[in-house]
């Protein structure tokens, strides 16, 4: 991510840097769990593909892989520049929410 430069975030986007804002890693599947049905597993690896593209997201192998596996399980987690835009969401909406309706 540029510096000053704020990049475009989907909804989905925003509940997974809000997700793994909670825990160090997390795998595609326990994503979708957590996320209450906000996150859909058919759409979830193009959105973290377009995370790791935007650097709001890194992603490291679990493991080597395993003979009943084709490939091991992605880990998921914020980098710096994840965690600074959830954490600048996050200041927003707390100084909307006490703004007078």
């Amino acid at each position: 991510m540029r510096s000053g430069h704020l990049p475009t975030v989907s909804a989905a986007e925003m509940v997974v840097l809000e997700l793994l804002s909670h825990r160090d890693e997390l795998d595609a599947s326990e994503l979708v769990a957590r996320s209450g049905q906000r996150l859909q597993r058919r759409t979830l690896a193009l959105t973290l593909r377009r995370m790791e593209a935007k650097e709001l997201v890194a992603s490291r192998p679990e493991g080597p892989r395993s003979a009943l596996s084709r490939r091991p399980r992605r880990l998921f987690h914020l980098t710096a520049a994840g965690r600074r835009l959830f954490e600048l969401w996050n200041m927003i909406r707390q100084q909307l929410r006490r703004m007078p309706a």
